[in-house]
């Protein structure tokens, strides 16, 4: 389906209470078809097995990436690059005023 005709695209429109003009109609009529043509594929589905469907348009799967280890600092240096430092915590200024 490649476009609704106008008395579809008016029918859809009417029963949303939207007005559109010409440029819209023209829009629209394809991208609702479109929608519509996905629908039906999805409906097309047969989910009657017992198979994981995963029903999205994701470009992404088995898609892995390098993991890279970074090399983490103790507590120990972490404090001793902070200006003011109590115990086990870095000391900052307060920004919440009475």
């Amino acid at each position: 389906m490649e476009k609704l005709n106008l008395e579809e695209l008016m029918h859809v429109s009417n029963l949303a209470k939207l007005e559109l003009n010409e440029s819209e109609q023209e829009k629209f009529s394809t991208d609702l078809a479109m929608i519509l043509n996905d629908i039906e594929k999805i409906n097309k589905v047969d989910i009657n097995d017992d198979s994981n469907i995963m029903i999205s348009p994701s470009t992404n799967i088995n898609e892995y990436h390098n993991v890279t280890e970074l090399e983490f600092i103790g507590k120990e240096e972490a404090l001793k690059n902070s200006k003011l430092s109590d115990g086990d915590y870095i000391v900052v200024p307060q920004v919440i005023s009475d």
